[in-house]
C-alpha cells in the first residue's frame, strides 16, 4: 500500500474553498536545549490550492508561495540561533462566510482590539472547528514507518489516504472521519479532527 506524498502549489484565484490558515510555530519541543530560547508562534490567513481537484492528493509545489515562505524566513531570522521553526497548515479550507460573521460578532463592545492584532484574531477565528469547509481528519502517526495493515484498514473503510512526512513520523489525511473504535490502541497514532499539516520546517543557522 501506498500514499501520495506530493504537497501543494501557489494559486491566486479567490474561491471560497481556498482559504486556509498558515501558523508560524517555534515550539519547546524542537529547542529546548537552547540557551534563550522562547516560544513563539504567528498566525495568518492565505488562499491557495492544496489539494488537486479531485481531491485524492496534494499538490506538487513545495512552498505555499513566495511571500509566505519570505515570511517564514523573517520568522526564523526572529529567534536565537539554532531554532527550529515550522509551518502548518489547516487540512480543511476556512468558510469565509463563517469566519466573517463571527469576527465581527468577537470584535463588538465590550471586548475592544487592537488593530495591529486583526490579523492573528482572524486567523484564530477562522481555525475554529465550527468554520471550517471540509470534514477531512489528519492521522498523527509517531513513527518512521507508517504500518500497511493500518492504511489497508483506511482504504477498506472507502478513504483515500494521503501520506506526508513530518520531522518526527508521518500525517496521514483522510477525507472524512471513521469509526475510531476500529485503530488498535497499540498503534503510534492519534486522530486529530480539522488538523493542521506540517508542511515546511527550518533552523537558523547563523
Amino acid at each position: 500500500m501506498t500514499c501520495n506524498t506530493d504537497i501543494m502549489e501557489k494559486n491566486n484565484s479567490l474561491k471560497s474553498d481556498n482559504l486556509h490558515t498558515v501558523l508560524f510555530v517555534s515550539r519547546n519541543k524542537d529547542n529546548d536545549r537552547l540557551p534563550g530560547f522562547k516560544p513563539r508562534t504567528r498566525a495568518q490567513l492565505k488562499q491557495f490550492d492544496l489539494y488537486t481537484p479531485d481531491g485524492l492528493q496534494l499538490l506538487s509545489d513545495e512552498t505555499i508561495g513566495e511571500q509566505v515562505q519570505q515570511e517564514f524566513t523573517e520568522f526564523m531570522w526572529r529567534g536565537v540561533l539554532g531554532e527550529m521553526a515550522r509551518i502548518y497548515v489547516s487540512i480543511n479550507p476556512r468558510d469565509p462566510e463563517k469566519t466573517r460573521f463571527d469576527l465581527i460578532r468577537r470584535l463588538l463592545p465590550p471586548q475592544p482590539v487592537s488593530l495591529p492584532k486583526l490579523g492573528g484574531l482572524a486567523a484564530s477565528t477562522a481555525s475554529k472547528p465550527e468554520n471550517r469547509s471540509g470534514n477531512r481528519w489528519l492521522l498523527d502517526w509517531d513513527a518512521e514507518q507508517v504500518d500497511p495493515d493500518f492504511l489497508q484498514l483506511l482504504v477498506s473503510l472507502g478513504l483515500h489516504p494521503i501520506c506526508r512526512s513530518t520531522p518526527h513520523g508521518w500525517a496521514i489525511i483522510v477525507e472524512h472521519g471513521f469509526d475510531t473504535r476500529l485503530i488498535d490502541r497499540s498503534l503510534p497514532v492519534t486522530v486529530k479532527k480539522d488538523g493542521m499539516l506540517c508542511v515546511g520546517w527550518g533552523i537558523r543557522k547563523n
